[in-house]
Protein backbone atom coordinates (compact mmCIF):
# COMPACT_ATOMS: atom_id res chain seq x y z
CA UNK A 1 0.00 0.00 0.00
CA UNK A 2 2.97 2.33 0.96
CA UNK A 3 4.22 1.77 -2.86
CA UNK A 4 1.00 2.39 -4.47
CA UNK A 5 1.05 5.70 -2.30
CA UNK A 6 4.49 6.31 -3.67
CA UNK A 7 3.48 6.31 -7.09
CA UNK A 8 0.06 8.50 -6.60
CA UNK A 9 2.09 11.08 -4.82
CA UNK A 10 4.87 10.93 -7.44
CA UNK A 11 2.06 11.37 -10.40
CA UNK A 12 0.10 13.89 -8.65
CA UNK A 13 3.36 16.35 -7.53
CA UNK A 14 4.46 15.77 -11.14
CA UNK A 15 1.63 17.04 -12.77
CA UNK A 16 1.02 19.93 -10.56
CA UNK A 17 4.62 21.23 -9.89
CA UNK A 18 5.74 20.94 -12.94
CA UNK A 19 3.12 23.48 -15.08
CA UNK A 20 3.88 25.90 -12.39
CA UNK A 21 7.30 26.12 -12.14
CA UNK A 22 7.84 25.73 -16.01
CA UNK A 23 5.15 28.52 -15.75
CA UNK A 24 7.27 30.46 -13.51
CA UNK A 25 10.36 30.19 -15.19
CA UNK A 26 9.00 31.68 -18.44
CA UNK A 27 8.07 34.36 -16.87
CA UNK A 28 10.87 35.34 -15.33
CA UNK A 29 12.69 34.89 -18.76
CA UNK A 30 9.70 37.05 -20.53
CA UNK A 31 10.03 39.43 -17.77
CA UNK A 32 13.58 40.10 -18.14
CA UNK A 33 14.26 39.60 -22.17
CA UNK A 34 10.97 40.62 -23.49
CA UNK A 35 12.47 39.70 -27.15
CA UNK A 36 10.47 38.41 -30.05
CA UNK A 37 11.44 34.75 -30.36
CA UNK A 38 11.16 33.33 -27.08
CA UNK A 39 13.12 30.48 -26.34
CA UNK A 40 15.51 30.92 -29.44
CA UNK A 41 16.16 34.88 -28.44
CA UNK A 42 16.38 33.90 -25.02
CA UNK A 43 19.15 31.26 -25.40
CA UNK A 44 20.65 33.48 -28.63
CA UNK A 45 21.13 36.47 -25.95
CA UNK A 46 22.51 34.51 -22.70
CA UNK A 47 24.86 31.73 -24.50
CA UNK A 48 25.48 32.96 -27.77
CA UNK A 49 24.27 32.81 -31.75
CA UNK A 50 25.80 29.12 -31.80
CA UNK A 51 23.56 27.57 -29.05
CA UNK A 52 20.61 30.38 -30.35
CA UNK A 53 20.68 28.76 -33.58
CA UNK A 54 20.14 25.28 -31.97
CA UNK A 55 17.18 26.35 -29.96
CA UNK A 56 15.76 28.21 -32.81
CA UNK A 57 16.49 24.72 -35.41
CA UNK A 58 14.60 22.35 -32.77
CA UNK A 59 12.11 24.20 -31.31
CA UNK A 60 10.58 24.98 -35.21
CA UNK A 61 11.16 20.96 -36.11
CA UNK A 62 8.92 20.48 -33.08
CA UNK A 63 6.96 22.90 -33.19
CA UNK A 64 5.79 21.45 -36.89
CA UNK A 65 5.73 17.76 -36.30
CA UNK A 66 3.71 18.88 -32.73
CA UNK A 67 0.83 21.07 -34.51
CA UNK A 68 0.17 18.54 -37.37
CA UNK A 69 -1.48 16.49 -34.84
CA UNK A 70 -4.00 18.11 -34.06
CA UNK A 71 -5.64 18.21 -37.46
CA UNK A 72 -5.56 13.98 -37.26
CA UNK A 73 -6.85 14.31 -33.79
CA UNK A 74 -9.79 16.65 -34.97
CA UNK A 75 -10.79 13.66 -37.65
CA UNK A 76 -10.12 10.87 -35.27
CA UNK A 77 -13.13 13.12 -32.66
CA UNK A 78 -15.12 13.88 -35.85
CA UNK A 79 -15.18 10.26 -36.57
CA UNK A 80 -16.86 9.54 -33.53
CA UNK A 81 -19.07 12.46 -33.69
CA UNK A 82 -20.78 11.47 -36.94
CA UNK A 83 -19.18 7.78 -37.99
CA UNK A 84 -19.92 7.40 -41.53
CA UNK A 85 -18.11 5.13 -43.95
CA UNK A 86 -16.42 7.84 -46.35
CA UNK A 87 -14.19 8.72 -43.06
CA UNK A 88 -12.82 5.92 -43.01
CA UNK A 89 -11.23 6.28 -46.12
CA UNK A 90 -7.23 7.69 -46.46
CA UNK A 91 -7.76 10.44 -49.10
CA UNK A 92 -11.33 11.25 -47.55
CA UNK A 93 -10.03 12.10 -44.00
CA UNK A 94 -6.74 13.86 -45.24
CA UNK A 95 -9.09 16.21 -46.76
CA UNK A 96 -11.24 16.68 -44.19
CA UNK A 97 -7.71 17.73 -41.80
CA UNK A 98 -6.43 19.70 -44.74
CA UNK A 99 -9.93 22.06 -44.40
CA UNK A 100 -9.53 22.39 -41.03
CA UNK A 101 -5.99 23.94 -41.79
CA UNK A 102 -6.82 26.07 -43.99
CA UNK A 103 -9.35 27.71 -42.17
CA UNK A 104 -6.56 28.16 -39.27
CA UNK A 105 -4.34 29.41 -42.08
CA UNK A 106 -6.91 32.09 -43.07
CA UNK A 107 -7.56 32.98 -39.38
CA UNK A 108 -4.10 33.53 -38.74
CA UNK A 109 -3.11 35.60 -42.27
CA UNK A 110 -5.92 37.93 -40.51
CA UNK A 111 -3.48 39.17 -37.70
CA UNK A 112 -2.73 37.99 -34.33
CA UNK A 113 -5.63 40.51 -33.42
CA UNK A 114 -8.11 37.52 -34.73
CA UNK A 115 -6.04 34.46 -33.13
CA UNK A 116 -6.01 35.91 -30.02
CA UNK A 117 -9.94 36.11 -30.33
CA UNK A 118 -10.59 32.87 -31.83
CA UNK A 119 -8.21 31.50 -29.20
CA UNK A 120 -10.45 32.66 -26.02
CA UNK A 121 -13.45 31.53 -27.13
CA UNK A 122 -12.67 28.61 -27.89
CA UNK A 123 -11.24 28.49 -24.64
CA UNK A 124 -13.95 29.23 -22.89
CA UNK A 125 -16.43 26.72 -24.96
CA UNK A 126 -14.34 24.19 -24.42
CA UNK A 127 -13.55 24.98 -20.53
CA UNK A 128 -17.63 25.41 -19.78
CA UNK A 129 -19.12 21.82 -20.71
CA UNK A 130 -15.66 20.36 -19.35
CA UNK A 131 -15.97 21.50 -15.95
CA UNK A 132 -19.87 21.55 -15.80
CA UNK A 133 -19.81 18.11 -16.05
CA UNK A 134 -17.08 17.30 -14.11
CA UNK A 135 -18.30 19.32 -10.91
CA UNK A 136 -21.94 17.39 -11.47
CA UNK A 137 -20.23 14.19 -11.18
CA UNK A 138 -18.07 15.07 -8.19
CA UNK A 139 -20.89 16.72 -6.47
CA UNK A 140 -22.52 13.21 -6.16
CA UNK A 141 -22.00 11.22 -2.86
CA UNK A 142 -20.86 8.25 -4.37
CA UNK A 143 -18.02 10.20 -6.66
CA UNK A 144 -14.82 9.83 -3.82
CA UNK A 145 -16.15 6.50 -2.92
CA UNK A 146 -15.24 5.13 -6.27
CA UNK A 147 -12.60 7.52 -6.71
CA UNK A 148 -10.89 5.72 -3.94
CA UNK A 149 -11.18 2.59 -5.14
CA UNK A 150 -9.60 3.63 -8.71
CA UNK A 151 -6.63 4.91 -7.16
CA UNK A 152 -5.34 1.96 -5.85
CA UNK A 153 -3.03 1.10 -9.26
CA UNK A 154 -0.50 -1.16 -10.64
CA UNK A 155 3.09 -1.35 -8.93
CA UNK A 156 4.77 -1.74 -12.70
CA UNK A 157 6.65 0.78 -13.71
CA UNK A 158 5.78 0.93 -17.42
CA UNK A 159 2.46 2.17 -16.80
CA UNK A 160 3.98 4.45 -14.19
CA UNK A 161 6.43 6.06 -16.59
CA UNK A 162 3.89 6.35 -19.34
CA UNK A 163 1.39 8.35 -17.35
CA UNK A 164 4.49 10.49 -16.56
CA UNK A 165 5.25 11.40 -20.31
CA UNK A 166 1.74 12.06 -21.10
CA UNK A 167 1.75 14.12 -18.13
CA UNK A 168 4.59 15.87 -19.22
CA UNK A 169 3.61 16.40 -22.62
CA UNK A 170 0.49 17.94 -22.12
CA UNK A 171 2.35 20.69 -19.96
CA UNK A 172 4.86 21.60 -22.50
CA UNK A 173 4.44 24.52 -24.55
CA UNK A 174 4.79 27.50 -21.88
CA UNK A 175 6.81 29.53 -24.16
CA UNK A 176 5.28 29.50 -26.97
CA UNK A 177 3.36 32.80 -27.03
CA UNK A 178 7.22 34.75 -26.35
CA UNK A 179 7.53 33.92 -30.04
CA UNK A 180 5.29 36.76 -30.74
CA UNK A 181 6.03 38.97 -27.91
CA UNK A 182 7.42 41.73 -30.54
CA UNK A 183 3.52 41.98 -30.97
CA UNK A 184 2.10 42.98 -27.32
CA UNK A 185 1.63 46.48 -26.22
CA UNK A 186 3.46 45.30 -22.18
CA UNK A 187 5.02 42.17 -22.55
CA UNK A 188 6.73 42.58 -19.07
CA UNK A 189 3.61 42.86 -17.52
CA UNK A 190 0.63 41.53 -19.49
CA UNK A 191 3.10 37.71 -20.21
CA UNK A 192 3.51 36.74 -16.98
CA UNK A 193 -0.01 37.72 -15.49
CA UNK A 194 -1.22 35.82 -18.33
CA UNK A 195 0.92 32.95 -17.27
CA UNK A 196 -0.18 32.91 -14.10
CA UNK A 197 -4.18 32.78 -15.21
CA UNK A 198 -3.30 29.92 -17.67
CA UNK A 199 -1.46 27.89 -15.07
CA UNK A 200 -4.45 27.41 -12.97
CA UNK A 201 -6.76 26.91 -15.48
CA UNK A 202 -5.10 24.21 -17.18
CA UNK A 203 -4.69 22.79 -13.70
CA UNK A 204 -8.23 22.39 -13.07
CA UNK A 205 -9.11 22.26 -16.61
CA UNK A 206 -7.06 18.46 -16.19
CA UNK A 207 -7.61 17.20 -13.14
CA UNK A 208 -11.27 18.05 -12.33
CA UNK A 209 -12.50 15.98 -15.83
CA UNK A 210 -9.67 13.47 -14.66
CA UNK A 211 -11.23 12.81 -11.31
CA UNK A 212 -14.48 12.81 -12.17
CA UNK A 213 -13.73 9.76 -14.50
CA UNK A 214 -11.76 8.00 -12.65
CA UNK A 215 -14.63 7.58 -10.33
CA UNK A 216 -16.55 6.38 -13.12
CA UNK A 217 -14.33 4.34 -15.04
CA UNK A 218 -12.05 1.54 -14.20
CA UNK A 219 -8.59 1.92 -15.39
CA UNK A 220 -8.51 -0.55 -18.36
CA UNK A 221 -11.26 1.63 -20.23
CA UNK A 222 -8.77 4.40 -20.50
CA UNK A 223 -7.85 3.53 -23.92
CA UNK A 224 -11.04 3.42 -25.63
CA UNK A 225 -12.40 6.79 -27.06
CA UNK A 226 -16.14 6.63 -25.16
CA UNK A 227 -14.67 7.90 -21.69
CA UNK A 228 -14.81 11.57 -22.89
CA UNK A 229 -18.06 11.30 -24.12
CA UNK A 230 -19.39 8.47 -21.40
CA UNK A 231 -18.87 11.61 -18.88
CA UNK A 232 -20.69 13.66 -20.53
CA UNK A 233 -23.49 11.09 -20.82
CA UNK A 234 -23.42 10.76 -16.89
CA UNK A 235 -23.36 14.67 -16.33
CA UNK A 236 -26.31 15.24 -18.40
CA UNK A 237 -27.28 12.31 -20.94
CA UNK A 238 -26.60 12.02 -24.58
CA UNK A 239 -26.85 15.58 -25.65
CA UNK A 240 -24.02 16.59 -22.85
CA UNK A 241 -21.97 13.61 -24.49
CA UNK A 242 -22.46 15.01 -27.87
CA UNK A 243 -21.35 18.68 -26.22
CA UNK A 244 -18.60 16.86 -24.80
CA UNK A 245 -17.52 15.56 -28.43
CA UNK A 246 -17.96 18.79 -30.22
CA UNK A 247 -15.87 19.96 -27.16
CA UNK A 248 -13.01 17.79 -28.69
CA UNK A 249 -13.30 18.83 -32.16
CA UNK A 250 -12.64 22.35 -31.21
CA UNK A 251 -10.24 21.76 -28.89
CA UNK A 252 -8.29 20.31 -31.72
CA UNK A 253 -8.61 23.54 -33.85
CA UNK A 254 -8.06 25.63 -31.18
CA UNK A 255 -4.47 24.03 -30.25
CA UNK A 256 -3.40 23.93 -34.00
CA UNK A 257 -4.58 27.84 -34.82
CA UNK A 258 -2.22 28.98 -31.63
CA UNK A 259 0.53 26.56 -32.63
CA UNK A 260 0.29 27.64 -36.10
CA UNK A 261 0.57 31.12 -34.43
CA UNK A 262 3.20 30.63 -32.41
CA UNK A 263 5.39 28.72 -35.06
CA UNK A 264 5.50 30.90 -37.79
CA UNK A 265 6.90 33.87 -36.08
CA UNK A 266 9.96 31.72 -35.29
CA UNK A 267 11.46 31.65 -38.98
CA UNK A 268 10.74 35.43 -39.06
CA UNK A 269 12.97 36.30 -36.72
CA UNK A 270 15.66 33.31 -37.45
CA UNK A 271 15.20 34.98 -40.80
CA UNK A 272 16.53 38.21 -39.31
CA UNK A 273 19.52 36.85 -38.13
CA UNK A 274 20.57 35.29 -41.34
CA UNK A 275 19.92 31.61 -40.53
CA UNK A 276 16.93 31.32 -42.74
CA UNK A 277 16.08 32.98 -46.17
CA UNK A 278 15.73 36.84 -45.69
CA UNK A 279 12.39 36.52 -47.48
CA UNK A 280 11.04 34.83 -44.63
CA UNK A 281 10.90 38.31 -42.36
CA UNK A 282 9.12 39.73 -44.68
CA UNK A 283 5.58 40.92 -42.62
CA UNK A 284 2.36 42.80 -44.27
CA UNK A 285 0.88 46.04 -42.42
CA UNK A 286 -0.39 43.34 -39.23
CA UNK A 287 3.06 42.36 -38.91
CA UNK A 288 2.33 38.80 -40.03
CA UNK A 289 4.58 36.97 -41.65
CA UNK A 290 2.45 35.61 -44.82
CA UNK A 291 4.94 33.50 -46.65
CA UNK A 292 5.84 31.67 -43.46
CA UNK A 293 2.47 31.34 -42.29
CA UNK A 294 1.89 29.56 -46.06
CA UNK A 295 4.81 27.50 -45.64
CA UNK A 296 3.80 25.99 -42.19
CA UNK A 297 0.47 25.28 -43.55
CA UNK A 298 1.08 23.31 -46.41
CA UNK A 299 4.25 21.19 -44.39
CA UNK A 300 0.92 20.76 -41.96
CA UNK A 301 -0.95 19.69 -44.80
CA UNK A 302 2.01 17.07 -46.00
CA UNK A 303 2.43 15.72 -42.63
CA UNK A 304 -1.70 15.27 -41.71
CA UNK A 305 -1.36 12.20 -44.31
CA UNK A 306 0.37 10.66 -41.79
CA UNK A 307 -1.19 8.38 -38.94
CA UNK A 308 -1.17 9.57 -35.77
CA UNK A 309 0.71 7.04 -34.40
CA UNK A 310 4.08 8.07 -36.83
CA UNK A 311 3.52 11.52 -36.25
CA UNK A 312 3.59 10.81 -32.43
CA UNK A 313 7.46 8.67 -33.09
CA UNK A 314 8.41 11.86 -35.20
Amino acid sequence: RRRHTRYISVTGVQTCALPISVALVVAELASALPREGGAYAWSRDVLGPFWGAQTGWWALCQAIADMALYPVLFVEYLKRLAPTAWLDERVETWGVAVAMILVAWALNAAGVRAVGRAALAAMLLVMTPLLIAAIAILTRASAWYELKETLVPSAAAAPLLAGLAAAMWNYLGWENAATYMGEMARPQRDYPRALFVVALLALATYLLPLLAGLSLFPRDAWGDWTVWPGLGFHAGGKYMAVVVLVVGLLAQWGLFNSSLLSASRLPRVMAQDGWLPRVLARTDQRETPQLALAILALLACGLAALSFEKLVLV
